[in-house]
């Protein structure tokens, strides 16, 4: 028996479709000649106003957490769904480094490979997964804060919007 589920919305799906292309297109062009380039004329412009794009993959895929986590409460069941990230991040590094270490030679001892593990600096981009501890941990509280903001129309917002 299928479990009921809330409907899929596909507007979500076409804003991470978005930001997973703007994040491969962004990557793509800092591996080109288009940061020394003169920026002129009507090619320039339009590769230009594309990087511009190219640069909201990240935020995109934030505003998408944010909203996804709209709801999300401090329970143990929420924080023990963070161990699997924090795992696959640890599994990750530990490849990694054995990669780097037996396959390209790295000569850094393993207290500074545990080091890099703790700084995630293990894995290139390992930042993202820093910044998704961060606002996995803040979330809930987040939530709170947010609503508990009075509306627009409470007397404390009357110095603002008079």
């Amino acid at each position: 028996m299928i479990a009921h589920s809330t409907p899929r919305l596909s507007g979500l799906d076409l804003i991470r479709s978005c930001a997973i292309l703007f994040v491969i297109a962004g990557h793509f062009s800092m591996n080109t000649g288009f940061q020394n380039a003169i920026f002129e004329g009507p090619s320039m412009f339009i590769q230009g106003t594309m990087k511009f794009f190219f640069g909201m993959g990240v935020p995109l895929f934030l505003l998408l957490t944010g909203y996804l986590n709209s709801g999300k409460e401090a329970t143990l069941r929420y924080y023990k769904g963070g161990i699997r990230v924090i795992a696959s991040y640890l599994l990750f590094s530990i490849i990694t480094i054995l990669f780097r270490k037996y396959g390209l030679g790295e000569g850094y001892s393993w207290t500074e490979w545990g080091h890099q593990i703790l700084s995630f600096s293990a894995i290139p981009y390992g930042w993202y997964i820093e910044m998704w501890i961060g606002l996995f941990l803040l979330v809930p509280f987040l939530n709170i804060l947010y609503r508990h903001i009075p509306d627009k129309n409470s007397s404390c917002w009357a110095p603002y919007f008079s």
